[in-house]
């Protein structure tokens, strides 16, 4: 059965509100202070509003691309003795997130 929808704002809240104080207090110290870190109502906007830019699949694509050339990129180096470019792991991120971008417009 389906929970019904929650059409009052103020309900929402205050649901959301018990949601987090009752996950909160399962988590270790440590996190419970990250938590309250992370769920200021600042944060949430900034991280929601990327969300609804950025999709998810862009933000993969723009955090393992990097990783991944640059993990190739430091094996020539050091292997046939070339010189890093610091600026190819920017070019991977941009990359990446265009990759990932392009795979979620299609993806729909």
């Amino acid at each position: 059965m389906k929970h019904p929808t929650i059409h009052d704002e103020h309900l929402q809240i205050s649901h959301y509100d018990r949601m987090i104080r009752r996950t909160r207090s399962q988590l270790p110290r440590r996190y419970r202070i990250l938590s309250r870190i992370v769920h200021t109502s600042a944060i949430e906007t900034v991280l929601n509003m990327m969300l609804r830019i950025i999709p998810p699949r862009a933000l993969i694509g723009a955090s393992i691309t990097p990783l991944a050339t640059a993990l190739i990129v430091y094996y020539v180096v050091e292997r046939y003795g070339y010189t890093f470019n610091y600026f190819l792991p920017l070019v991977a991120v941009v990359v990446g997130g265009l990759a990932g971008y392009i795979y979620s417009a299609f993806k729909r």
